[in-house]
């Protein structure tokens, strides 16, 4: 990602969340607990100190840095590429471009030609997807085969 000139044509700008924000209820917190609580309990069992402390920790750090909303981004499509705060990507870097749409958002998903770089996932927030599509459609392909990977479905179900 390389920063962009000022002089290019703005086709669309918004602010969303870096990550989904998850609304977790009392229950969620409840089956977590439980489920750190167990695994201490067969790490003390057998003898695996390390594994009760480790899964101690990863309790501790997963409320630390959960406990605050993900921050707002400013995203922008432009006629040279994507803006993500003032860093860009080039239509020429993309392969392609497809939605994935959930209960509570949509990610806009812009995947890599070189394949070794993982997508760029951006939530869409207020933006409408269907100007949206209209507007990359002009530059990039729509790739609507792709799904979502497994252990992103996991994260989202888990609400991790």
């Amino acid at each position: 990602m390389q920063s962009i000139p000022p002089a290019e044509e703005v086709l669309a700008t918004w602010s969303a969340p870096v990550m989904p924000r998850h609304h977790r209820s009392v229950r969620w917190y409840v089956i977590a607990t439980i489920i750190i609580a167990l695994c201490v309990t067969y790490g003390v069992l057998r003898d695996s100190i390390p594994f009760a402390v480790v899964a101690v920790l990863t309790g501790i750090v997963y409320a630390l840095l959960h406990r605050h909303a993900p921050p707002d981004r400013t995203f922008s499509i432009t006629s040279a590429g994507v803006i993500l705060e003032n860093r860009s990507v080039s239509w020429a870097q993309l392969q392609g471009f497809w939605f994935f749409p959930t209960r509570e958002y949509t990610e806009l998903h812009f995947v890599f030609r070189k394949a070794h770089l993982q997508d760029l996932i951006i939530q869409t927030g207020t933006q409408d997807i269907n100007m949206l599509r209209a507007i990359l459609q002009t530059r990039l392909p729509e790739l609507t085969d792709r799904k979502e990977r497994l252990l992103d479905t996991f994260i989202r179900i888990c609400k991790l």
